[in-house]
């Protein structure tokens, strides 16, 4: 088993995890979801509550920067910013992998 480290990282995130423990949410969760979550906070995180901030923090995050995408092309849309026919087929004539 390996020992916990104390990471910079892992004790910024357990003051803001302490930060919010006034802020309580239930979630949801399948079934051996908690163990997993303890057996990963063992490893990387302070306690199963950082880790769970993290994930939280990290969701949210990535679903404002989606939103934020989506919202400047419906503006480039309503301005009539569109691809040029030729930048189209350009990406389509793009070797892919």
């Amino acid at each position: 088993m390996l020992r916990r480290r104390s990471w910079p990282v892992a004790r910024q995130v357990s003051r803001r995890a302490t930060a919010l423990a006034e802020q309580t949410i239930t979630v949801q969760r399948r079934a051996g979801q908690r163990a997993e979550l303890d057996r990963l906070a063992e490893r990387l995180e302070p306690d199963r509550g950082a880790l769970v901030t993290a994930a939280v923090e990290a969701c949210l995050s990535l679903h404002r920067w989606r939103l934020a995408r989506i919202e400047q092309g419906l503006r480039q849309a309503e301005a009539g910013d569109f691809a040029k026919q030729s930048e189209i087929e350009a990406v389509f004539a793009t070797p892919r992998r």
